[in-house]
């Protein structure tokens, strides 16, 4: 199987192509950064800037030159805040009162349009019957969201659950699965220390309802054991 993993330096990205390229896959890490992250042997990089159209489009070159096709797409990149975030801030993140365009615009860019970017470059490598998997959040459920702040952060992921269900309807045609995960919390720079799910935990979990996907799923929010997420 070939499987292409976006933000894949470290956290979840990272233990996802380490578990892939460890079962035989053909697992290809695409970050910022590769020259930085600690990829294990047989892992391929590829550098990619899911913001920048400039650099999806030279990691699909890449790609493309490695693999005739991907059984796997996995958008896995995203960030909380554009700026570095002290644990004592993280309960009043993106509070009201402090809110900047700029801010909200960055962390959308990443974690909804960018998916849509890479989905739609990537679209001519995905086999019949790939499965399309967005790395989302609870924070992204309409129902769950009863509290305040993380308006930016929040907003993506619900954002990224719609493109979800469009790119379900436009790809049905190929066959290719297409479906939205709350992996947890897990503990990543992103999770912190305090969270509930270590990362091998996480992504075992993740990689067994990846691996157990059929047609019937095709537009659904999940959690990491393949159960119905809430919208």
């Amino acid at each position: 199987m070939d499987v292409l993993v976006t933000g894949a330096s470290r956290g979840i990205g990272l233990e996802l192509v380490r578990t892939y390229a460890a079962r035989g896959d053909r697992a290809f890490a695409a970050c910022r950064e590769p020259g930085r992250a600690d990829l294990p042997d047989g892992v391929r990089p590829v550098r990619l800037e899911v913001d920048d159209e400039a650099s999806i489009e030279e990691a699909y070159g890449v790609a493309a030159a490695a693999t005739a096709g991907l059984d796997l797409l996995v958008n896995n990149a995203g960030i909380l805040d554009p700026h570095p975030v002290a644990p004592e801030r993280r309960d009043s993140l993106q509070a009201l009162g402090d809110l900047t365009f700029d801010d909200a615009i960055a962390v959308l860019r990443v974690n909804s349009i960018g998916p849509l970017m890479v989905a739609q470059r990537f679209m001519p490598l995905l086999r019949r019957g790939a499965r399309l998997v967005n790395i989302s959040s609870n924070a992204g459920s309409l129902s769950d969201k009863t509290s305040g702040g993380w308006y930016a952060y929040c907003a993506s992921k619900a954002a990224l659950n719609m493109v979800t269900r469009g790119l379900a309807a436009d790809l049905a045609d190929r066959g290719v699965i297409v479906v939205s995960v709350h992996p947890g919390w897990v503990r990543t720079d992103m999770g912190t220390a305090a969270a509930d799910l270590p990362v091998e935990e996480a992504v075992s979990a993740l990689v067994e309802t990846v691996d157990r996907l059929g047609p019937e799923a095709t537009g659904c929010f999940l959690d990491s054991d393949g159960s119905i997420h809430p919208w």
